[in-house]
């Protein structure tokens, strides 16, 4: 989908955010710091009297907009593609991949859009849909955000449609029984995020975080939007419910990590992985991963 006309200003925000050196995009979503201090008189360009300064009830001075809609999910994205990192030997981290080019070669449907449908019919129905798809129709929360515009940055954001299926194969040999091209399967562990539950509940089941889940690496401490549960499943057994939605919300982290169990046989060591994904609406996806060098 082309550039619109909110995209044009969260670049233009971006940007003037960048040349500060400071991003706002990495304060928690419903806990806003760095924001100008109302009290703070120590600024010469506090003076009222400046057109150019915000006044009391200026966005721009509070560093927020509210946004009350009945939808958890603020914004569905279907992605150009995947990509999958990996940051130890046995872990491989999928991610959406959001190119920011020329092109804008992703989709998304947002909030945004659904509020102007007279201009963007058919993201609006696209969105509402997807969120009535979901369940998704009737959270009373309100939040707030960046004025002027909302990056993915501020979570709430999904994949438009979910995963029906995960594979994933060595692009060379693996060990004894598991061949170049053979599925690796039955030697992959998934720890994943979704707000499945919490959707379904009636937005009541909130997941205590201060508690890690007993599968989840101690490396591992990505934020989450609030109503995010943990998902645990093995790739040798699952069935499409468990990859309903997910996702941390917060479009730059991985949407799932793959833990393999087993190393590959000696001689090995360097491997390539592709993994093939395939969504709700019939997309397949593949990702090849970085070399991974095991030690």
């Amino acid at each position: 989908m082309k550039t619109n006309a909110r995209l044009f200003l969260w670049l233009i925000a971006l940007s003037l955010t960048l040349s500060v050196g400071c991003s706002e995009s990495d304060t928690p979503v419903n806990n806003p710091s760095g924001q100008t201090d109302p009290d703070n008189t120590d600024n010469d360009s506090g003076n009222t009297d400046d057109p150019d300064t915000p006044g009391p009830d200026d966005p721009i001075k509070d560093g927020t907009e509210t946004v009350d809609v009945p939808h958890y999910i603020l914004s569905f994205y279907k992605p150009a593609g995947f990509v999958a990192t990996s940051n130890d030997n046995l872990t491989l981290e999928v991610a959406m991949n959001l190119k920011s080019n020329e092109d804008y070669d992703f989709s998304y449907y947002d909030f945004y859009h659904a509020e102007e449908p007279e201009k963007y019919p058919e993201e609006a129905t696209l969105y509402n849909a997807l969120c009535e798809r979901y369940g998704d129709m009737s959270y009373t929360e309100v939040r707030k955000f960046h004025p002027f515009y909302m990056t993915p940055d501020d979570g709430y954001v999904y994949p438009a449609y979910s995963l029906t299926s995960i594979e994933i194969r060595s692009i060379v040999d693996y060990d004894a029984a598991h061949p170049a091209g053979t599925l690796l399967n039955d030697l992959c562990e998934v720890t994943a995020w979704s707000p499945r539950d919490y959707i379904a509940s009636g937005y009541t089941d909130l997941y205590d975080w201060s508690v890690k889940p007993e599968f989840y690496p101690e490396s591992y401490d990505i934020p989450t939007c609030v109503g995010v549960h943990p998902v645990y499943f093995t790739l040798s057994e699952y069935t499409p419910a468990d990859l309903v939605l997910l996702g941390t919300g917060y479009h730059l982290n991985p949407i799932f990590v793959l833990h393999i169990t087993q190393a590959p046989d000696a001689g090995n060591s360097l491997q390539r992985f592709l993994i093939t994904l395939t969504d709700e609406s019939g997309a397949t996806y593949e990702v090849e991963s970085d070399p991974v060098e095991w030690e």
